[in-house]
């Protein structure tokens, strides 16, 4: 529903400096909740901060996590690394089919879903200014790049 209300109201882009480690572990949290079966690994310098919208900057990181985490096989894990101008989420799941086509609006490879969550988060990367970029292979894993400067 997040993301469908994300998708027909755009968030107003209001910037504020955010402490990623606490922010993001906020996230990995409740993500774990609905994963107990999946490992998470964060890696984030203790003081970094990052000067975004915390909504569209939040709905890209549970997007991100959330597909990590779904599409990942049992007993996955999911590591999330930040550095200064990445932050970079991999998984050891089964992988993308058509990396050219999951920013397409109501593309999806599976039943699962609406097909919005990927358009949604290249949409706000694209009004932060950050790049995402996507490399999977079948059933060994998807690495995803935020790239934030």
């Amino acid at each position: 529903q997040e993301n469908l209300r994300c998708y027909l109201f755009d968030h107003e882009m209001q910037q504020e400096a955010l402490v990623l480690r606490r922010f993001i572990e906020t996230s990995v949290d409740a993500i774990q909740k609905s994963y107990p079966h999946i490992s998470y690994r964060i890696e984030i310098p203790q003081r970094t901060k990052l000067q975004t919208n915390p909504k569209a900057f939040g709905r890209i990181i549970d997007n991100l996590l959330s597909n990590a985490s779904k599409y990942n096989k049992p007993n996955g894990k999911v590591w999330l690394h930040v550095t200064k101008e990445k932050i970079i989420i991999k998984d050891s799941g089964i992988g993308i089919k058509n990396i050219k086509k999951v920013f397409e609006r109501f593309y999806k490879e599976s039943d699962r879903g609406l097909g919005l969550g990927l358009n949604i988060v290249k949409k706000l990367c694209d009004k932060l200014g950050y790049k995402i970029d996507i490399q999977s292979k079948l059933n060994l894993g998807t690495t995803i790049e935020v790239t934030l400067r």
